[in-house]
């Protein structure tokens, strides 16, 4: 006899089953109690507690039915393929058929895992390729054309799966109706009693599997969440009682459970009745639910940690609270850092795949980087998974030279070491550069020795899919990656993050599963080193990782589709966004919603009609909503133009007196435990929330991290003498964050090397260096013509590049070059123009201050600190006027600058006027400043010869013997007396007194020097700092 048990949620359908089965017990009769596979443990526990007897009963899933049939009647011979080795002989299938496909024949990614999607979906609906060509070919004319092709090319590949499948091979979906052909003719299941709960609805093949069991079962009992309401939503339910009516011609006992034993609590009691029926909203509030909205996942995530230990304080277990997301892989990262942060055991029932862990990436780097020709990109992929035979170091050296030289192809596999300087375009090697370079060539030649000769094989010609799976699997050993594998899972797990450790512990297993399935079903298979790369980047994205709780109390997260509601106290719903739940599905596979719209008329369903859609995904919200017995609490994301899905405008419509809340709008939202408060302190607005927070906390100051405060302060003691280079100095004005980061962090900018401005200035700096100095060989100024200024360039930029690019220089940089050597003649000509009307004369180049060379100014800072500078002077000239020695000094520049009064008020631009002064203080003939001069080395647009902008004093004789040409010359520098370059020096050295006892104070906030705009146009730590550079706000 077939007994239907209908009942809505929490009316004690599985309950009345399991009086049921314990009777039938009783009469000693054998049962066998089907569940989703999800619900098997949970099952069998709650038989055990029931007192029902486990002896004579099994508790199984159509999935595994077949297989326990099959072991007591015979018949269980072949190997079964999964999803992922129908991804193997999909591909394959797809490859050997070659030509006679256009759609498909070569499908890799997505495209390929949505065409095993589509043969599985066939699978189960018992649709044969034949019946599809005949879908294909009865599909008029008139249609989309590409559906018919879809077809056809679908049904060769499914039917050449078929072939490859063999005799000794069956697909995963093949179990039940191998079972069903074997039971034809069998009574196996007389003297057993079925028992079938939790399932929604059933595939064609599974409804022939219940047709047999009513035809020989004693009896067979089945429960359906459905009732009789106009709301539509038990629809596809209520068709599956009537089906199986059908299907069993025997006599049928339907039995109504109509009471809800679940909740006491009258609000949830009401919403699980009337949710989707448009009754009259609840008369008052509800404590017993929670209506919020959050700007985004995060706050979202953090509204559930907050619920969950306001739960925790009213004596729920862990276990007794779900959350649940119509889409838990969008919280992915989020939810569970979260959870994982405010010490909540958890379990997440969200598999990752293999393709997103550092291991995947590592055999793909591999493969990638034979295939490609060892691109810089694939050689970062590799390195980067950290199971290379290199240290971290050492691979984080490697790839950050190689990045910034921007290396690609066989320079990495070769024993030929690489002799650019890691600093860039330098003339000479530091201590620290040749180190480093050592260290460099050190792990290339590792990095190569292992790799070349696996990467050498993968190109070999002759390559099948098992010759690669062995060089694969050969070049995980040598690396040893099971051995790193295991060190690392016992890391996390030490760590506190068990579910990762559990994770990274089966990731070994999981691929060598991959590479052997390679092997069994594809070994023979010829392919190119590309083609294996798409086949196992396949298998990877195919492949997931599980782990098995690790709790024995834990929040369960989960799917909203799979939630049961065995023992759920309170249970929260995130997510209930406009088109994310309910969600509508828009494909099956390879159709989309139109196509399957033309399927479903030739009597094949694999998208259900958009109002079936709907129905289902407002019943998997009926499921969430009714299964707590105590709590519900919905929330949805307001952040970025997010609104509130149907469902919830329907709940909250429901209970008009639970106003929906902005999560953190009071800010003592965040405050839900310990350590969140801890870590919100800082940031609260509420002075007295703020102070009685920190008597609670028994803190006194709000302190933020140092990377988060934008006034942060690095304390060091007893420091009373600093030496200052000019260029930490402008670094400190643009950013006193700046300077930290660059300076006394010593961060490196991980920017590409290239010809910069500064080695452009480099390159400059020594043609006028030595230019000059050949010059000035005989005592006095010799200009040169314009054959011999060609000439000289010429030679000195030749040893220049000598110096710098040992290796072969690019076409490029040659190029690059060649244009500076244009701009070089013109400077040198219009200096030698410039000394031909000027008594002044070079009398030092790279001049030196400190470190041996002209004594530095010793200043004394405001707080009694000793101040040195130091740095190089571009080009020193000196005169002798009215038998007074002057001084001026010169400044290279690739751009065009210049020094005035304003600059000088805020310590901008102070560089050469300290260098004039430094100079003029050590020189033992008691030198005067001149001037200070900027000499650009930009082109004038209209060929002429560009004056030199700066500061000089404002004296006849000396500007005379500067240039006798006066205004036409060459110096355009604005004059000022001698009492203004007195003021201009006592300001220049107190900025940098000042600057010293900042630095020395540890004063390294981050307040960018605003100009024009703020200067974080060109800072390299841009990710590091809080500030958004475009609006000067604070991250």
């Amino acid at each position: 006899m077939l007994h239907r048990i209908f009942g809505r949620s929490g009316s004690g359908k599985t309950e009345y089953l399991i009086t049921c089965l314990k009777e039938k017990q009783s009469a000693g009769a054998d049962c066998l109690f089907l569940v989703p596979e999800q619900q098997s443990v949970d099952t069998e526990l709650l038989l055990e507690n029931s007192g029902a007897t486990a002896l004579g009963t099994e508790v199984l899933n159509f999935e595994r039915l077949p297989n326990h049939i099959f072991r007591r009647i015979g018949g269980l011979v072949t190997q079964s393929v999964d999803g992922l080795g129908k991804t193997v002989l999909i591909s394959r299938a797809a490859r050997e058929l070659g030509d006679s496909l256009s759609l498909y024949r070569s499908p890799r990614g997505e495209v390929l895992a949505e065409l095993v999607a589509t043969v599985s979906a066939l699978k189960r609906l018992g649709v044969s390729p034949v019946a599809l060509s005949a879908a294909e070919k009865n599909i008029k004319g008139g249609s989309d054309s590409s559906i018919k092709q879809k077809l056809k090319e679908t049904a060769l590949i499914y039917e050449k799966y078929g072939q490859l499948l063999g005799k000794d091979k069956t697909d995963d979906n093949d179990g039940l109706i191998r079972l069903a052909a074997a039971l034809k003719d069998k009574a196996f299941f007389k003297g057993i009693s079925v028992f079938i709960d939790g399932i929604y609805t059933f595939t064609p093949t599974q409804y022939e599997i219940i047709e047999l069991m009513a035809e020989s079962s004693d009896d067979i009992y089945i429960s359906f969440l459905a009732d009789e309401d106009e709301s539509g939503i038990f629809g596809d339910t209520l068709s599956c009682a009537e089906k199986i009516k059908k299907l069993c011609h025997g006599a049928v006992r339907d039995v109504f459970l109509r009471e809800n034993y679940r909740s006491k609590d009258a609000a949830l009691r009401f919403a699980e009745a009337n949710l989707w029926q448009n009754a009259d909203p609840y008369p008052k509030a509800a404590e017993s639910i929670s209506l919020a909205a959050c700007a985004d996942r995060y706050e979202e995530s953090l509204r559930a940690a907050a619920e969950i230990y306001a739960l925790r304080a009213k004596g729920y277990d862990y276990g007794s609270i779900a959350i649940a997301c119509r889409h838990p892989q969008s919280y992915s990262g989020i939810l569970d850092a979260v959870l994982e942060k405010y010490g909540i055991p958890f379990y997440f029932a969200l598999k990752d795949s293999a393709a997103t862990k550092p291991l995947g990436a590592f055999i793909m780097g591999l493969l990638d980087m034979a295939a490609e020709k060892t691109p810089l990109w694939a050689v970062k992929k590799y390195l980067k998974s950290s199971f290379s035979v290199l240290s971290e170091r050492q691979a984080d050296e490697l790839l950050h030279y190689g990045e910034s030289w921007r290396i690609n192809g066989k320079a990495w596999l070769t024993e030929a070491p690489w002799l650019m300087n890691p600093s860039g375009y330098r003339e000479s090697f530091n201590p620290k550069d040749e180190a480093l370079l050592r260290r460099i060539n050190k792990a290339k030649a590792a990095f190569a020795a292992s790799l070349a000769p696996t990467v050498e094989a993968l190109r070999a010609p002759g390559l099948t899919v098992a010759k690669g799976v062995k060089l694969i699997y050969a070049h995980l050993e040598d690396c040893g990656v099971a051995a790193k594998l295991a060190k690392s899972a016992e890391t996390l797990t030490a760590m506190g993050d068990s579910d990762g450790g559990a994770k990274t512990a089966a990731l070994w297993g999981v691929t060598i599963d991959i590479l052997e399935r390679l092997y069994d079903l594809a070994g023979d298979m010829p392919v190119s080193v590309e083609q294996l790369g798409q086949l196992v980047s396949a298998m990877l994205e195919n492949s997931d990782i599980g782990a098995i709780p690790s709790y024995t109390d834990a929040v369960s997260v989960g799917d909203a589709r799979l939630m049961r509601s065995d023992g759920i106290r309170a249970m929260l719903i995130l997510g209930v966004n406009e088109g994310e739940f309910p969600s509508l599905p828009k494909k099956s596979g390879i159709f989309n919603s139109k196509e399957s719209a033309l399927l479903e008329e030739q009597g094949i369903e694999l998208l259900p009609p958009v109002d079936k859609a709907i129905d289902q995904e407002r019943f998997f919200f009926y499921v969430c909503v009714s299964a707590p017995s105590e709590y519900l609490s919905v929330s949805y994301i307001s952040g970025d133009g997010g609104r509130p899905s149907p469902a919830f405008t329907v709940l909250s419509a429901m209970f008009p007196h639970n106003p929906v809340r902005l999560f953190g709008e009071d800010e003592r939202d965040y405050l839900f435990c310990t350590k969140a408060a801890e870590e919100q302190l800082p940031y609260i607005k509420n002075q007295k929330l703020a102070e009685r927070l920190r008597a609670h906390l028994g803190t006194k100051e709000s302190t933020l991290p140092p990377l988060q405060d934008a006034d942060a302060y690095v304390k060091e003691k007893g420091v009373q003498r600093i030496r200052l280079s000019y260029s930490r100095i402008d670094c400190y004005n643009n950013c006193g964050f700046n300077y930290l980061l660059a300076y006394e962090l010593k961060l490196r900018d991980d920017r590409k090397i290239r010809f910069s401005a500064m080695d452009t200035g480099t390159y400059m700096h020594r043609i006028m260096e030595e230019y000059m100095s050949k010059r000035m060989e005989s005592g006095s100024f010799v200009p040169a013509d314009r054959g011999e200024t060609l000439a000289e360039i010429d030679a000195i930029t030749e040893e220049y590049i000598k110096a710098v690019i040992p290796q072969k220089p690019s076409k490029r940089l040659l190029k690059h070059i060649d244009r500076l050597k244009n701009v070089a003649v013109y400077v040198c000509e219009s200096l030698c123009d410039e000394f031909c009307h000027s008594k002044f004369t070079p009398e030092g180049f790279e001049v030196e201050i400190g470190n041996g060379g002209i004594a530095p100014t010793v200043l004394v800072s405001p707080k009694g600190r000793r101040v040195e500078t130091r740095g190089f002077i571009d080009r020193v000239d000196s005169a002798v006027v009215d038998g007074k020695r002057y001084v001026r000094v010169v400044d290279y520049k690739s751009s065009k600058k210049t020094v005035t009064p304003a600059m000088i008020e805020r310590g901008e631009g102070i560089q050469m006027l300290s260098y004039l002064y430094t100079y003029c203080d050590a020189d033992s003939k008691g030198a005067l400043p001149a001037g200070v001069l900027y000499r650009s080395f930009e082109l004038p647009e209209d060929g002429k010869m560009g004056t030199q902008k700066g500061v000089v004093i404002d004296d006849g004789a000396v500007l005379a013997a500067m240039d006798d040409r006066g205004k036409k010359g060459a110096v355009g520098a604005r004059a000022y007396g001698a009492e203004d370059f007195d003021c201009f020096r006592e300001k220049v050295f107190c900025h940098i007194k000042e600057t010293a006892d900042k630095i020395i104070d540890g004063d390294m906030g981050v307040r960018p020097f605003k100009k024009e705009q703020i200067d974080c146009t060109y800072c390299p730590y841009g990710e590091v700092c809080r500030q958004e550079r475009e609006t000067g706000r604070f991250r």
